[in-house]
């Protein structure tokens, strides 16, 4: 396993993170594709090409800031980021909005480290 044990320990809850610590353990051996698999088939089923809200799966802790009014997501623009151009939503400012409030703010460290997954990120040569 390459994921440390603090990663999965939230303190929010000594019952919520005893049974992150476990589950963590018992689906260590259980592909990831697994899940993805489960996923994708739960949100083809419960798709409707006339529905009026989408959402970004997985995105968010209390599961309602993902979601928008359909068509959010659709029209991209380019946008400058560090020395290249990168394709966002052209409602990049309601999406962030919606997410972060005031996303032109820096938060606070307590904040930081809630929202953050701290993760460390290896290239493989």
């Amino acid at each position: 396993m390459f994921h440390k044990e603090k990663y999965i320990i939230h303190k929010d809850s000594r019952i919520k993170d005893f049974c992150r610590v476990v589950f963590w353990y018992l689906l260590a051996f259980v592909n990831p594709r697994y899940f993805t698999k489960k996923i994708d088939k739960l949100v083809e089923r419960y798709s409707d090409d006339n529905g009026i809200y989408e959402a970004a799966v997985g995105v968010d802790k209390t599961g309602m800031k993902e979601v928008f009014e359909t068509g959010t997501y659709e029209e991209l623009i380019e946008l400058p980021f560090e020395d290249m151009m990168v394709p966002a939503p052209k409602n990049y400012d309601k999406i962030l909005t919606q997410f972060y409030g005031d996303y032109m703010q820096k938060p606070s460290d307590a904040e930081i480290e809630y929202k953050s997954h701290l993760l460390d990120a290896y290239r493989i040569k």
